[in-house]
């Protein structure tokens, strides 16, 4: 178990002895604008938000970002750390909630490290636990991103429009930016007959 790992583990377990924990919600790629900064996502005193990203100057930015406008009960149950997503310092099955922004349709990021990051969601999510992807910026065909999710074990549950396309990148495959919510399917089991 690596540094990190522990540290989270002890940190998850002193804060189940305090307040049970409600989620756990894991951004991969958080940068310098984290999901507390956007205000449509909401954490409670019982959550613990993870940012991670490669970046050190990024995740200090986006670290400063948060401690702005969250409450301090809040800020206490945020880490960033830094790390590579498609081989991420945290244990298997720890989080409720995935979030992904701008990955699959950015033509600067190989399939690989797509296939890295995907990999990595589904180590990382507890059965059942959720993954949102959000495509703002270059967003690949609806289709291709429920077969991609489906390779790598989520199923979609819904899509939501986020707005119409309004870039002058010619080239994007949807008309519209959108925010995808799959869910992790459970390890298979065993059939009771054979």
């Amino acid at each position: 178990m690596g540094l990190i790992e522990r540290f989270f583990s002890e940190q998850m377990e002193q804060k189940e002895q305090e307040t049970p924990i409600k989620r756990v919600f894991i951004e991969l790629g958080a940068g310098h604008r984290p999901l507390p900064t956007e205000g449509d996502k909401t954490f409670s005193e019982n959550d613990i938000y993870v940012g991670v990203d490669m970046d050190e100057e990024r995740l200090k930015k986006g670290r400063s970002e948060t401690q702005k406008g969250e409450k301090s009960s809040e800020k206490q149950n945020m880490y960033f750390v830094r790390g590579d997503a498609t081989k991420l310092p945290l244990g298997s099955g720890i989080s409720d909630e995935i979030f992904l922004r701008n990955i699959l349709g950015d033509p600067g990021i190989t399939q690989e490290i797509k296939d890295g990051f995907l990999n990595e969601a589904g180590r990382i999510a507890k059965d059942n636990g959720r993954l949102i992807i959000e495509e703002t910026y270059t967003p690949r065909r609806l289709k291709e991103v429920r077969d991609i999710l489906r390779q790598h074990g989520f199923i979609v549950e819904r899509v939501e429009k986020i707005s119409e396309k309004h870039s002058p990148f010619p080239d994007w495959d949807e008309s519209f930016t959108y925010r995808v919510f799959a869910q992790k399917r459970p390890a298979k089991t065993k059939a009771l007959f054979s």
